[in-house]
């Protein structure tokens, strides 16, 4: 039997596809295929806050069930499946019925594969010693969660690996800015901004 893994392997083929993953209707995940820089502990907790939102799981309903949810710089693409959704997370620039296309494949596959179990995801490695301003990093993301819903999880760990990337982790100020792009209404990023600044100081 073709490894559940596998199967999502082929939808990052795609130019622009980040990472793909399949979840249970209780949000656990049975198969993943992200970068090292996507935490297990944080994919599992989006699989957990889409298995639990209303307006999610009624996209999802029904034969052909799917949703494409959009933000500033990407996608996060997701398609019903007998266990549960299969997800795509997306560059902007993606072409979308080349990523739907290969979500029904990777859905019917994973499908005909039913007789035997998915491979659980496997376990998160013993997490790091925290960082210096942890407490305030954890504040920050979840003033930043709170205001642009499930996906909030993925653009702040990507958004953390990028600006650690850029050599400027010691500056939370340079870091507060990048996440206060990702905030598309001037409302939300004005109370984003004005919330940081409570939180360092």
């Amino acid at each position: 039997m073709t490894d559940a893994r596998e199967i999502l392997h082929q939808i990052l083929s795609i130019p622009g596809a980040v990472g793909a993953m399949a979840y249970s209707p209780e949000g656990a995940i049975l198969a993943s295929d992200f970068p090292a820089e996507y935490p297990m502990d944080t994919l599992q907790d989006m699989a957990r806050l889409l298995a639990e939102d209303v307006m999610v799981q009624q996209a999802l309903q029904g034969e052909g069930g799917g949703l494409d949810l959009r933000y500033q710089n990407g996608r996060l693409v997701l398609r019903a499946f007998s266990r549960g959704a299969l997800l795509a997370l997306c560059g902007g620039g993606i072409n979308l019925q080349l990523v739907n296309l290969a979500l029904v494949q990777a859905a019917h596959r994973l499908e005909k594969a039913e007789a035997a179990p998915v491979r659980p995801a496997p376990a998160a490695p013993p997490a790091p010693p925290p960082p210096p301003k942890y407490s305030a990093l954890s504040a920050l993301k979840e003033a930043f969660v709170v205001r642009i819903g499930p996906i909030g999880e993925l653009l702040f760990t990507r958004t953390q690996a990028d600006w650690s990337a850029g050599g400027k982790s010691g500056d939370l100020w340079d870091f507060v800015a990048r996440l206060a792009k990702e905030l598309d209404d001037p409302g939300d990023q004005k109370a984003f901004l004005k919330e940081a600044r409570a939180i360092l100081g």
